[in-house]
């Protein structure tokens, strides 16, 4: 798989000159994934969407207003004077400022990444869809046997076989990966497989 990528990396290093720059889109996820804000919950939003004053954005239904605007109209601000590459920097900046600053925020929103993976709950200012009753017990069942299924491996680790330790730490990367980045329930069913 890394073979088939290498040339896309070889083409964005040719303009960026950073290695293994897959996108421009971190910044953002990083951003709003540390959103210190009460009632933020770390989901993402186009900030575009934001900047039209909308109380519909992405199908999801804001309670008051748009509450995103005013608690972010600073950064909007700052990151309508770049671009691309530019843009995604100030936003890092940004966002390991506020993790600097709010660490207690960023774990809080990692906690609720977790439950965005497993129940597709929940967004920030969002009122709640009757979907997501459909995801609760499903999930539940499968999170509740993943959990369970790490006693008896942590008992006879030993005995686990080479290939099964090697596709767990791939499932702990990608799940400990997805917590601290903006996610999404879809994320989850990557991983129903492992």
């Amino acid at each position: 798989a890394f073979l088939i990528n290498v040339p896309y990396l070889l083409y964005t290093y040719n303009l960026t000159g950073k290695l293994f720059y897959w996108g421009s889109a971190g910044g953002d996820s990083m951003y709003w994934m540390t959103t210190p804000y009460e009632f933020e919950y770390g989901n993402w939003y186009s900030f575009e969407e934001i900047e039209k004053d909308t109380s519909l954005m992405d199908g999801r239904l804001m309670i008051v207003g748009n509450p995103i605007k005013n608690n972010h109209s600073e950064a909007i601000q700052e990151i309508s004077k770049y671009k691309g590459i530019e843009r995604d920097d100030v936003l890092k900046r940004m966002a390991v400022e506020n993790i600097k600053t709010y660490p207690g925020k960023f774990i809080q929103n990692c906690f609720s990444n977790l439950g965005r993976i497993f129940f597709n709950y929940p967004y920030s200012y969002t009122l709640q869809r009757p979907g997501t009753l459909l995801r609760l017990p499903m999930n539940g069942i499968i999170l509740i046997l993943m959990l369970y299924s790490l006693i008896p491996t942590i008992i006879n680790w030993r005995r686990v076989q080479y290939h099964l330790k090697i596709l767990l730490f791939i499932f702990i990367i990608y799940l400990g990966g997805s917590t601290v980045g903006t996610a999404e329930t879809r994320m989850f069913s990557i991983i129903v497989p492992f």
